[in-house]
């Protein structure tokens, strides 16, 4: 009725998956294709420790907030506060009015604020009204952008404050 485990070694990389409790490409037994995934992954199971996802049900509001992550902050809902990031990312749902500033930055719904970004991308249905200093900016067609942009003379200027410590004021930058 039950049949044993074999004792032999699986082939290199054979097993080094899981998806969903069970081991990609470990046969069943019985010929049935793995379950699909509940819910679509955002990234690779190894970046999922440093994504932070602020939904599109939730709602940020206060006076002097700022959100600091060191990883990747997706945002799906509505922010009224200053962002610190590795790579903050406005979904299609996502408004922001604030600062954000990351090494990177993507703009696919709504940003009232300055970005401060190594890389900066305003994806075709974002709008961002405010400033942006960057190294790197694309602006994809569809994308609504009223503001000035800047490029630092020293790239040092752009990177985020992600150390709690660093924040006892508001941000400044050098013009």
């Amino acid at each position: 009725m039950f049949n044993r485990q074999s004792t032999s070694q699986p082939r290199e990389n054979e097993f080094n998956k899981t998806v969903n409790g069970r081991t990609e490409g470990q046969p069943n037994g019985a010929g049935i294709p793995p379950l699909p995934s509940s819910r679509p992954a955002l990234v690779d199971k190894s970046e999922a420790g440093r994504l932070s996802i602020i939904g599109n049900d939730l709602t940020i509001m206060g006076e002097r907030i700022v959100i600091i992550t060191k990883g990747i902050l997706q945002v799906d809902g509505e922010v009224q506060a200053d962002l610190h990031g590795a790579e903050v990312i406005i979904g299609e749902a996502g408004k922001v009015t604030g600062t954000i500033w990351a090494d990177a930055v993507s703009v696919r719904g709504q940003v009232f604020g300055t970005i401060k970004g190594t890389k900066v991308e305003l994806m075709s249905k974002s709008t961002v009204e405010g400033d942006i200093f960057h190294q790197t900016l694309v602006v994809i067609e569809g994308a609504s952008f009223d503001g000035r942009v800047r490029r630092p003379k020293d790239a040092a200027d752009l990177k985020p404050m992600l150390d709690p410590k660093q924040h006892s004021g508001p941000p400044t930058m050098a013009a």
